[in-house]
């Protein structure tokens, strides 16, 4: 259970509101219990996982049209796992030349697991044309990327040494 409390002015507020994980109630109501400067970090991340429990169906009836507006949401308000997400949704529904621009998107804002999921479409040629070149710059990028998970990291290290024996045949 997640407690919330509200703060006024700098100086805490006496009342506090429970949330279970999965109220979507209570998703909503976040917003308005935080101070006004830290209301867009927190509203991103309150439209994430709003949007997220939508995509999955977590504690709601699943609703991806719903859920990509609650992730673009989250993306305007700073979100690079809103825009990850969006991406994803893109490529459930097959529209994967979108899909890949969102994934550029994420890149440029220096996500290095969005570097690796661009260099697994130039190497597929999904979302944009087969380029070995690009996905090595790609991968290069993720490998020394501070935001990527180190499993990612390790796969992008195994695709880089898989890719280069290719470039000198």
């Amino acid at each position: 259970m997640a407690c919330w409390e509200q703060q006024t002015l700098g100086k805490p507020n006496r009342r506090y509101q429970s949330f279970e994980p999965g109220d979507v109630k209570a998703y909503k109501m976040v917003p308005r219990l935080i101070p006004r400067p830290l209301r867009e970090i927190v509203g991103a991340m309150c439209f994430q996982a709003l949007g997220y429990m939508y995509d999955v169906g977590e504690g709601v009836a699943a609703d991806k049209a719903l859920a990509m507006k609650l992730y673009r949401k989250a993306w305007k308000r700073g979100s690079h796992a809103a825009a990850t997400n969006i991406a994803i949704l893109y490529r459930e529904t097959g529209n994967k030349r979108v899909m890949f621009r969102w994934y550029q998107r994420v890149a440029l804002a220096g996500d290095g697991s969005a570097q690796l999921e661009m260099a697994k479409c130039y190497i597929s040629g999904t979302g944009v044309r087969r380029d070995v070149q690009a996905a090595l710059q790609c991968l290069a990028v993720a490998r020394t990327s501070e935001y990527i998970a180190e499993y990612e990291r390790e796969e992008a290290q195994a695709m880089l040494a898989a890719l280069k024996p290719q470039l000198v045949a």
